[in-house]
């Protein structure tokens, strides 16, 4: 199932398809359909984007890909 989702006002993603799932959320492969440039995006959960600290591993693990 294809989905196109907006993340910030001035980009769009087209979600190909779905790679994993895991506690916090999923990670979908997409197209930025601006530049069509691939990548991997992680879709937090609700809830889970309030959790202390949180944001900081995301970031961290980021840096890491």
């Amino acid at each position: 199932q294809k989905h196109t989702m907006k993340l910030r006002a001035e980009r769009m993603y087209f979600v190909e398809r779905f790679l994993g799932e895991g506690t916090f959320g999923k990670v979908a492969k997409c197209t930025n359909l601006s530049t069509n440039e691939e990548v991997a995006i992680k879709i937090i959960k609700n809830g889970f984007n309030k959790t202390p600290g949180l944001n900081k591993g995301f970031c961290q693990e980021g840096n890491l890909v």
